[in-house]
């Protein structure tokens, strides 16, 4: 399906220090930017006393991006991934750290946060395609096979990877490794994750379905429809409580880190994106949204 572009140029100003061992944390901008505008940034400059605090007019970048829609921030989310994003009890609203990080960062740019709902493994496609969206956020692993199709912004979440099993399961943390590798074991997964990249490179010789969201994986194990799930721990950790018949038995120290997708032919967005990011993590509004999710730093 094509997709029509039908957005506008936007310009926005985003400062990067001349020399890396300055850093300069600021806010940016609204959206546009007048010429006027810069004249009057230009005469409230004033020289540093120390020369290296001052980043020259010509060692600065201007990023210069497109919006879907004037004035708006679109995302594409996959609402299944609490605590990232999920849709709340009234089905309509969009709750998560994901969530209130795309806020944080819209409200910084000065531009709208819009959320558009998208099965996981449509997202990266969709915003390569380009025309409907403008970021994709839905606990994206950084991944070198994703870097070639799209670029990721500032990263701001480190994972590990979890397996799962039904409390009376035969499966155990003893022997998960060699009972989950056998021809008559499913696993399940949401499709085009890294848990199903997981499930595939460490059990070979079992059967690996990759499901569309990730709370049809749950559903599967607790419908007898699988043997286990493979799918990042903070995710396992919380929607486990909703299923007290399910619990870890397996986790691995994968480091993955997240961050959101966009465009390689919008690349100052994912600049000025990444400068938003990067200010969360100076003045500590980062850690405050992970703490409230009850996520670690």
């Amino acid at each position: 399906m094509a997709f029509s572009q039908t957005g506008l140029t936007r310009r926005q100003l985003v400062g990067f220090a001349a020399m890396a061992a300055v850093v300069a944390p600021f806010a940016l901008a609204g959206c546009t930017t007048t010429d006027n505008d810069k004249k009057e940034e230009k005469k409230e400059e004033t020289p540093a006393d120390d020369a290296k605090d001052e980043a020259p007019a010509d060692d600065k970048e201007a990023a210069e991006y497109t919006l879907v829609s004037e004035g708006k921030l679109t995302f594409a989310s996959s609402p299944d991934y609490p605590p990232f994003e999920n849709l709340a009890e009234d089905g309509e609203t969009y709750v998560g750290f994901e969530v209130d990080l795309i806020q944080e960062i819209c409200k910084r740019m000065g531009l709208e946060c819009v959320i558009k709902p998208l099965q996981f493994d449509a997202i990266i496609p969709a915003i390569v395609q380009g025309g409907q969206y403008d970021v994709g956020v839905s606990g994206f692993s950084v991944t070198p096979d994703r870097k070639k199709e799209i670029d990721f912004t500032e990263a701001y979440y480190t994972d590990d990877m979890a397996v799962i099993v039904t409390v009376d399961s035969d499966i155990t943390a003893e022997n998960v490794r060699e009972e989950l590798n056998k021809s008559t074991r499913t696993i399940v997964a949401q499709s085009g994750t890294t848990g199903e990249t997981y499930a595939k490179e460490n059990f070979p010789e079992a059967t690996v379905k990759g499901l569309g969201g990730a709370n049809d994986t749950f559903a599967a194990l607790q419908a007898s429809q699988a043997d286990a799930i493979c799918t990042n721990n903070s995710v396992a950790a919380d929607v486990i409580k909703s299923y007290p018949e399910q619990h870890i038995i397996m986790r691995e120290a994968t480091g993955e880190d997240y961050a959101m997708v966009v465009s390689k032919e919008n690349p100052g967005l994912t600049a000025a994106i990444s400068a938003v990011i990067k200010e969360m993590k100076e003045d500590g509004k980062l850690d405050e949204l992970l703490a409230a999710w009850n996520l670690n730093a």
